[in-house]
């Protein structure tokens, strides 16, 4: 698996020098690259995370945050499993709906149906009425923010995404730092071409073009 290192020591081959101390400076741009292109969602940064219910009916969104992942972009949906007899989809409702759903009596417990999301957190009606019940959450993800220094950092952006990275990292190096329009525009085509390149593999991979009824 290749490593911000391994990114890094590419980028500065690229930019014909030689200079480690650079290593830093360069790192500034990754991250800045990566901040554009994490809302936008790839086969890569799309996971199941699971959690186990409780006698609540808030859970806030950073209880589904596995290692690796800072934070969740966008909720999909949410399955329960209930031991090994039962796996179902839940309803989402707005919150205003569940709301209502809640109101009487806000204590009602029996398998979870409903799920809002409301301030940050997944609110679930009913509150489980037995303990071990899992919920899954599909959804889009924001992989942990690569902080300064850390070289030996490893994830899908220094991996399946490595050529946008290097080539958007590359356009902000030439065209900011080192006032080299030409070079910089070479490295924004390539930049596009392992955008379009990402989102084919995307498309191919969502299954959209499976009918299925259910």
């Amino acid at each position: 698996m290749a490593t911000v290192s391994n990114l890094l020591t590419t980028i500065i081959g690229d930019l014909q020098r030689s200079d480690t101390s650079l290593s830093d400076i360069v790192l500034i741009d990754v991250q800045s690259a990566i901040r554009d292109y994490e809302t936008q969602r790839f086969y890569f940064n799309e996971q199941l995370m699971t959690v186990t219910l409780s006698a609540t009916d808030t859970y806030a969104l950073t209880l589904w945050d596995p290692a690796g992942v800072q934070d969740i972009i966008e909720v999909d949906f949410l399955n329960v499993r209930i031991g090994a007899s039962r796996n179902y989809m839940l309803e989402e409702v707005t919150s205003r709906d569940f709301a209502r759903l809640a109101s009487a009596p806000s204590t009602a417990q029996g398998y979870p149906q409903y799920y809002a999301l409301w301030n940050q957190a997944v609110k679930i009606f009913p509150i489980a009425n037995a303990a071990g019940y899992v919920t899954e959450l599909w959804g889009h993800v924001k992989f942990t923010e690569i902080a300064a220094g850390g070289y030996s950092t490893t994830n899908a952006w220094t991996n399946d995404a490595s050529e946008l990275i290097r080539n958007a990292a590359l356009k902000r190096l030439w065209g900011r730092r080192f006032s080299d329009p030409e070079r910089a525009q070479l490295a924004a085509v390539g930049e596009q071409a392992a955008l379009k390149a990402l989102q084919r593999r995307t498309s191919a991979l969502a299954g959209h073009r499976l009918e299925v009824n259910l």
